[in-house]
């Protein structure tokens, strides 16, 4: 993209503190301050446009936010992660009109501490959140359940809060 075709996005009222792109490149999520989330969408001069704000899932602040893989449906997922020490995983739900329609539909939990990211693996079968309280958390999709994630693992032993998580780029 040339610099000529950067636009400006006005989009929270308060300090945005994460953006994810989607895979596609027709998605732009924006978490903020204000405990919503903005998803835009391309529109017919090539800028992006406000398809659908996010909101109640989150007490606190948005801290991270990442698009799931794309699935062989089709279907868009979202996880964002908070300072209120959840996740939540936003889906697609079906629209006849065909309007952008995310809704929150699984709540990741158990960290004590404000969650600073989360990550999904290469296929989607893993999410892996970081906190404050010094662990990472894997979560599995159940077998035979499809996006319904339980936890895996705890990995602990961190002497500091831990701020980044990021899986490998061909691998689970």
């Amino acid at each position: 993209m040339a610099l000529a075709e950067l636009h400006h996005i006005r989009c929270h009222d308060d300090k945005v503190w994460t953006l994810a792109w989607h895979h596609s490149g027709q998605f732009i999520a924006t978490g903020s301050s204000d405990k919503l989330i903005k998803v835009w969408g391309k529109d017919e001069s090539g800028g992006f446009e406000l398809k659908t704000t996010l909101d109640g899932a989150h007490t606190r602040t948005i801290r991270s936010l990442a698009w799931s893989p794309v699935s062989e449906s089709g279907t868009l997922v979202l996880a964002s992660s908070s300072f209120d020490a959840t996740t939540c995983l936003w889906m697609q739900e079906s629209s006849e009109t065909g309007e952008l329609n995310l809704e929150p539909y699984q709540t990741l939990e158990g960290q004590e501490n404000e969650v600073k990211c989360v990550a999904w693996s290469v296929s989607g079968t893993y999410v892996a959140t970081c906190s404050r309280d010094k662990t990472i958390w894997i979560f599995e999709e159940e077998e035979g359940e499809v996006m319904e994630y339980s936890c895996n693992g705890v990995l602990s032993g961190h002497s500091q809060d831990v701020k980044y998580v990021k899986w490998h780029p061909n691998r689970d």
